[in-house]
């Protein structure tokens, strides 16, 4: 299944892959990079400190959801976690293709 990123990646590179066209001195080339970023605000509207979990609210797109906290790092900071608190979650992917020429 070719999705979004593949498209773009065949469109970058597919001239650089073709053959006699790579010229380099045994240096990497980057031919492709890209950084997709997700953001989510929510909102903190439950804590259950013994069963370890958060329940959030997304506003935005309106589900409830409730998070296991399985770190002892995590577990530490729930009580300082109290309802109404904002959250924002952020997560960010980054792919990197390089082509290095044969030696």
């Amino acid at each position: 299944m070719l999705n979004r990123r593949v498209l773009i990646a065949i469109a970058i590179l597919g001239p650089v892959l073709a053959p006699g066209i790579l010229h380099a001195q045994n240096q990497a080339i980057v031919g492709l990079q890209t950084v997709t970023t997700y953001s989510a605000d929510a909102r903190i509207t439950a804590v259950d400190a013994n069963a370890r979990t958060a329940t959030v609210t997304y506003p935005a797109s309106g589900p409830v959801r409730t998070y296991s906290v399985p770190s002892q790092a995590g577990r530490d900071q729930l009580s300082r976690v109290t309802v109404g608190d904002s959250l924002t979650a952020i997560n960010s992917q980054v792919v990197v293709v390089s082509i290095t020429p044969k030696a």
